[in-house]
C-alpha cells in the first residue's frame, strides 16, 4: 500500500510538468512578402433563362407582398400558399401555374446560376425590408388616428 501511494504522490506532482506545452520558436518574419492587389469582382452574366425567370420573380413577389399587406390592413387571416398562388395568376406568369412549380424552378436556377442567385437574395431582402417598413407605417398611422 505505501509504494502505491508514493506512486500517485509521483504521478500526481508530475503531471502539470508534463502537461505543459514545450516553448515554441517565435515565427520568423517572411523577407519578401507578396501583397496582392485587390481584384475587382466583375459582373458575371446571367444566363438568358436566369433573366426571364428573374423578371417573374420581381412581378410575383411584388404582387405577394402588395396581397400581403393588403390582407394585414384588412385583418384577414394569413394563408401564404393562396397568396402565392393568386399572386402568380395576377403578375400575368403564363410559366408557372403555382407557387410549387415557381419555387421549383427558382431553387433549379439558385443552384446552376451563381449570378441568379446572389441577385436572387439581394432582390428578396430588399423586397422584405421594404414590406416591413410598409407594415410598420401602416401600423403606426393606426395608433396615430
Amino acid at each position: 500500500m505505501k509504494y502505491l501511494l508514493t506512486a500517485l504522490f509521483a504521478l500526481a506532482l508530475s503531471a502539470p510538468l508534463v502537461a505543459q506545452e514545450t516553448p515554441k520558436e517565435p515565427d520568423k518574419p517572411k523577407a519578401e512578402e507578396k501583397k496582392e492587389e485587390p481584384v475587382e469582382p466583375r459582373e458575371e452574366e446571367m444566363s438568358a433563362e436566369g433573366k426571364k425567370l428573374f423578371d417573374d420573380v420581381e412581378r410575383v413577389w411584388k404582387k405577394v407582398y402588395e396581397i400581403k399587406l393588403e390582407n394585414i390592413k384588412q385583418n384577414k387571416q394569413v394563408n401564404w400558399e393562396d397568396d402565392w398562388n393568386t399572386a402568380i395568376k395576377e403578375a400575368k406568369n403564363t410559366t408557372y401555374k403555382d407557387h410549387k412549380e415557381f419555387d421549383a424552378a427558382i431553387k433549379a436556377m439558385q443552384k446552376s446560376d451563381a449570378v441568379f442567385k446572389r441577385k436572387f437574395t439581394e432582390l428578396s431582402n430588399k423586397m422584405a425590408e421594404e414590406h416591413g417598413k410598409a407594415v410598420r407605417k401602416w401600423l403606426d398611422d393606426q395608433k396615430g388616428k
